[in-house]
Formats: structure tokens, C-alpha cells, sequence
């Protein structure tokens, strides 16, 4: 089933490399700097201000609703993605780092509980003040129980993130594009199930003496989608809107955030998501 298969993918691998891209940008303070003269902790935070600390540890935890309405009978999937990743700063202006994850889905969306992992080696380079770009890569394994029949399907992704932010006074403006392709491989079966997605983005925040709230809206359109059989009702385009707010602690070495979203404009569906993520340099 198409609907199942390609929001699994999405919950999983998709969401570890979003959240990978993140914890990219807290490191490198792309995403979460102060606006030019402001300070956090009595310290000036900019694109420079993790330069004595070459390590990084990050976790991350998304909780995800989606529901799915077909002839008037509503179906669930609740995932629960765990990604834990540690990097080093090769130089100023390049990280390189390893990510792991652990994933749990279960609902009435096809009754039965999903579990997987999957590793995703990262590099990220900071282009100059305002540009930043991430590339991922990643496999890992699940594990679908149906009717005591135990299927292990591969898993294997990629993408890359360009972002752009910049400030205006105390307000941040920061824009994203993505592309993110996932891929299940049940060799068992003889079914392949994939998501060839694109994404664009942008955030406004204000800047409040190391708080950030932010308001967020991004595009996605899936290039394509496929399975064994069967053809997908859910739409190829989405808009995915955010509300969340980030942290800075420069005397604890630590950032984080946490946002809630919501996806509308596909087609008899719905998801709702809450991530929380933190960072700490040493």
C-alpha cells in the first residue's frame, strides 16, 4: 500500500535528515546566531563563537501524527524518530559528523507496529556569513511484524540543504531549500517504495537576549513516488507551516529548540509533528 509505505519513509529517513540539517546549522550558527552586536550569557554569539570548541554532541526527538481519510473512515500512524548524532569542525568553516537513529510506528493506518535504524554519515560547510550547505547519506534496516511474518525491508537515503539567513535589526530572515530522496527495498517481496522530494523554505524570528521565537512555511512537491502496485491518493504537494522558538546558553555550551508543525494540501490527509532537539559543544 503506497499511503503506508511512503509515510514511513517520510517519518523515518526524511525526518533523520531534516533533523541532521538542523543540528548542522546550530553548530555552525547559521541558523541560530545573534543579530550583529547583541549578546548572550554577557558573550557575543556570531557565526565564530564555537571556533574553540571542535566537538559537537546533538539529540533530537520528533513525535508525528498522520492521519489518513478515505471513504469517510479516519486511519492513524503515530512515529516516534530518535536521532543522535556527534561532529567535529574540520576547520572554521567545515563539520564533518555521524548520526544514528531509532524509529517506532504504530496506528490504525495498517495495524501492525514498524521499527527501524538507520547511521547517516554528514558534512557541513559554511559558505560565508549568510550561506550554508549540508549533504547526508545514510542505510539502515526495518522491521514490519504482519501476521508473525517478520519483513526487513533495506532503507537507504540521501540530500542536501542550502540555507540562507540573514538580519534586519532583531529580526532573522532565513530561507532553505532541501532535496531528499528515501528508498525501502523489500527484496522479499519484490516491492521498492520511494520519495523524491523537494523543499523550500522560509523563517522569520525575533531575536529576545537568547530566545528566538519563529514562525516558519515551506513547500514541498514529491517528484516522484512509487510502489509495488497501486497509485497514490495523497497528492504530490504540501505546505508544511511551523511555530517554535530556539535557545542559546553560550556559559553551558548549549543550544536548542523545540517546534510544532503541521502539513495541509495533500489530498485526504493530514500530519501534525512536535520536535525537540538539543545541542552541546566541548
Amino acid at each position: 500500500m503506497e499511503t503506508v509505505a511512503t509515510q514511513l519513509i517520510s517519518s523515518t529517513s526524511l525526518t533523520q535528515m531534516l533533523s541532521i540539517s538542523n543540528a548542522i546549522s546550530f553548530r555552525s550558527g547559521g541558523a541560530f546566531q545573534a543579530p550583529p552586536g547583541a549578546r548572550a550569557d554577557s558573550q557575543r554569539y556570531g557565526m565564530a563563537a564555537g571556533g574553540a570548541s571542535q566537538w559537537n554532541a546533538w539529540g533530537s526527538v520528533t513525535g508525528e501524527t498522520f492521519k489518513y481519510t478515505r471513504n469517510a473512515v479516519e486511519r492513524k500512524l503515530d512515529t516516534t524518530n530518535t536521532v543522535l548524532g556527534v561532529d567535529y569542525a574540520l576547520s572554521p568553516t567545515v563539520t564533518f559528523g555521524f548520526s544514528t537513529a531509532f524509529d517506532r510506528s504504530t496506528g490504525s493506518l495498517f495495524d501492525r507496529t514498524t521499527t527501524g535504524y538507520t547511521v547517516a554519515p554528514y558534512v557541513g560547510w559554511q559558505l560565508s556569513k549568510e550561506w550554508s550547505l549540508d549533504a547526508i547519506v545514510g542505510w539502515g534496516k526495518g522491521d514490519i511484524d504482519s501476521g508473525g511474518i517478520s519483513i526487513k525491508p533495506d532503507r537507504t537515503f540521501y540530500g542536501t540543504n542550502l540555507s540562507y539567513t540573514t538580519w534586519a535589526n532583531s529580526w532573522q530572515l532565513s530561507a532553505k531549500g532541501s532535496y531528499l530522496y528515501g528508498e525501502e527495498n523489500y527484496g522479499s517481496i519484490s516491492v521498492r517504495n520511494k520519495i523524491d522530494q523537494w523543499r523550500l523554505g522560509g523563517r522569520v524570528g525575533y531575536w529576545m537576549d537568547g530566545v528566538l521565537p519563529y514562525f516558519a512555511v515551506s513547500y514541498s512537491s514529491d517528484n516522484q513516488r512509487t510502489a509495488g502496485a497501486g497509485t497514490s491518493d495523497l497528492g504530490e504537494n504540501a505546505t508544511l507551516s511551523s511555530l517554535g522558538v530556539d535557545f542559546i546558553s553560550l556559559k553551558s555550551n548549549l543550544t536548542g529548540g523545540i517546534v510544532f508543525s503541521t502539513e495541509g494540501g495533500r489530498t485526504n490527509s493530514k500530519r501534525d509533528s512536535v520536535m525537540a532537539n538539543i545541542n552541546y559543544r566541548f
